[in-house]
């Protein structure tokens, strides 16, 4: 039977976290909804998780970017009303009361994308307090593909979520369907918990070597990037640092270059604070210097991983 509001969830090997989120989809979205798992080539029991709470499940023989997961879903999927929920979050009883009293306004006007921004977990580590729960307070521009919420309207005009893209094509996603003049409302009613946040410093470096790999995908989309300009400085800074400081041991001479490399990449990391918590409290944003220099760390092994990758693909052709 065809639904009104289907619900489509990427999962590669989450069932550590599926359980939590069909629970609270059966605890709090409205009655009626459709829920298609995508089993993203998963080696555990994301297949038997989902079928086990009644959900539709549509397998991928391979592991694919989450953007090729998501367009699966919603061909898989029959409603007007398309949400993208991640398998690391869980929804809240006011998240299924604001959609429940949208739908009707989504299908009349169906030119909108909308959802909010994710909560930190419900026991929070000390990471999660102090950079995720603070980056809250800027402004979106988009909405995470984790808890999006749009109409098959907009999907089908723009053509779903761009499938070369490995991450961020939740804002692709958003800026195309804004440039085909959809509206984006960001609204606060659709809180949901993401309990996936990494809480521990080496989680959060894998995170955003992740993360950062759509920006260094080409030349261009590295200029046109604020933040993998930076990590490519935060990089070149280190590199300098480290001959510096075998100059000193070898020769004498070099600390004090060592020094202000030093000094320049607390500068960095610093100023990073600066405008990417400015809306929060002074306390906080000195509070998350030092997790600036793991962001950076995580972000600088992008460009390396693109580095490498390139080197490959040159030697591959010359072979």
């Amino acid at each position: 039977m065809k639904s009104v509001i289907s619900i489509v969830v990427p999962a590669y090997n989450e069932a550590r976290f599926l359980r939590g989120l069909l629970q609270s989809i059966r605890q709090f979205a409205p009655a009626g909804v459709e829920t298609v798992v995508v089993d993203n080539g998963s080696s555990d029991d994301t297949s038997s998780i989902a079928r086990d709470h009644g959900c539709l499940v549509t397998k991928l023989d391979r592991r694919a970017f989450p953007s090729v997961a998501r367009n699966a879903g919603v061909r898989a999927a029959s409603g007007e009303v398309l949400v993208f929920l991640d398998a690391d979050v869980e929804l809240t009883a006011e998240w299924g009361v604001t959609l429940a009293a949208m739908v009707e306004s989504l299908r009349a006007r169906p030119m909108v994308v909308t959802g909010d921004q994710y909560h930190i977990s419900k026991v929070p580590s000390w990471l999660e307090r102090v950079w995720f729960d603070s980056l809250r307070a800027k402004a979106p521009t988009y909405i995470d593909g984790g808890n999006l919420i749009t109409t098959r309207a907009v999907f089908d005009k723009i053509g779903g979520f761009a499938e070369h893209l490995e991450t961020s094509e939740d804002v692709d996603f958003c800026m195309r369907a804004m440039s085909h003049g959809a509206e984006l409302r960001v609204n606060q009613g659709f809180r949901v918990f993401h309990e996936g946040y990494p809480k521990t410093a080496s989680g959060f470096v894998r995170r955003e070597r992740w993360h950062g790999r759509s920006d260094f995908r080409n030349v261009h989309s590295v200029v046109r990037s604020k933040v993998a300009v930076a990590a490519v400085a935060f990089l070149l800074l280190h590199v300098a640092l480290i001959f510096s400081l075998i100059s000193g041991v070898l020769s004498g001479q070099g600390f004090q270059a060592a020094a202000v490399f030093a000094v320049l990449i607390v500068l960095l990391c610093l100023a990073s604070c600066l405008q990417k918590f400015h809306r929060n409290s002074v306390s906080r944003m000195f509070a998350n210097l030092p997790v600036m220099y793991l962001y950076y760390v995580g972000r600088s092994r992008s460009a390396l991983d693109a580095l490498r990758s390139g080197v490959t693909d040159v030697r591959a052709r010359h072979r």
